[in-house]
């Protein structure tokens, strides 16, 4: 069994207007004093302008950041990152985990999953092939002036205070010098716990990019 629901103009207007009534009303059906329908109004504007304005201000300081930051002719920068599957150490490592993890990092297993993500494969043949989703063309474009997030001990609390800074730099809370100050102060002694640990010889080395 089906029904149909038909509006017009002055249907939705007595609903409109009984919404209204229903509003200025108590719970005991008493009418409600003038003013406190109107101090409710005006505390739902100043709700909304104190969500509103630091919006406006964060765009702002973006902006103006911006215009500070990147000049006209400056080169193209930007970084590499992504998701990963890890086999932690001391874990029990079975044939079939091997596998997979084989098969996922392989040919077919990044051209069937990596298309979903919108990212770009990181086996070489898949982006020979283009197996990847085109909105992700972009990304291959920008590989010659990308370098990937370096591969270090730390690398989740490291983007923690990378993601940090960049709210504060667009706030306008902190300058880029002090933001990257406050991130060293805090991933260098997790570094420290690390000792011995060197970058690979290759980082930060521009690779070939298939398909330029």
């Amino acid at each position: 069994m089906s029904s149909m629901i038909q509006t017009d103009t002055s249907s939705v207007v007595r609903a409109k207007k009984a919404g209204d009534e229903q509003y200025n009303r108590r719970a005991d059906g008493t009418p409600r004093p003038w003013y406190s329908t109107a101090i409710a109004r005006v505390v739902m504007i100043a709700l909304s302008l104190l969500f509103l304005l630091p919006l406006y201000w964060m765009i702002a300081s973006a902006l103006k950041s911006d215009e500070e930051l990147a000049q006209e002719g400056d080169a193209t920068y930007t970084w590499s990152g992504g998701q990963c599957l890890v086999i932690p150490a001391g874990a029990n490592i079975t044939r079939t985990l091997w596998e997979f993890l084989k098969f996922y990092a392989g040919f077919q297993g990044q051209s069937t999953v990596v298309p979903q993500f919108g990212n770009l494969p990181t086996n070489l043949r898949a982006i020979e092939e283009g197996t990847y989703n085109p909105k992700a063309e972009l990304f291959r474009q920008m590989l010659p002036n990308s370098t990937s997030r370096p591969p270090l001990p730390v690398g989740s609390a490291m983007w923690d205070t990378l993601t940090r800074a960049r709210s504060s730099v667009a706030l306008g809370s902190r300058s880029p010098a002090a933001a990257v100050a406050d991130n060293q102060s805090m991933i260098a002694p997790k570094m420290d716990l690390f000792e011995g640990y060197r970058m690979p010889d290759t980082y930060g080395q521009p690779s070939p990019v298939p398909g330029s």
